[in-house]
């Protein structure tokens, strides 16, 4: 299973959840870089091209519930 820390794990949830960048950035108290930087690494750690490959790699892997 892929080792996501709990802010990623924040990030991707609420990408799931239909939020943008900038909400989810204003929701955590983060700027919208740290978030990119963040999706960034939720792509690389999934070996996704996308935030919705990785989405759907992450349910796969049980990280995320449909």
């Amino acid at each position: 299973m892929t080792d996501l820390n709990a802010g990623e794990r924040a990030v991707l949830t609420l990408l799931w959840d239909g939020r943008t960048q900038k909400e989810i950035a204003a929701l955590l108290g983060v700027t919208r870089r740290v978030i990119d930087q963040q999706s960034v690494r939720i792509r690389r750690k999934l070996r996704a091209a996308t935030l919705i490959h990785a989405s759907r790699q992450a349910v796969r892997e049980g990280i995320l519930q449909p």
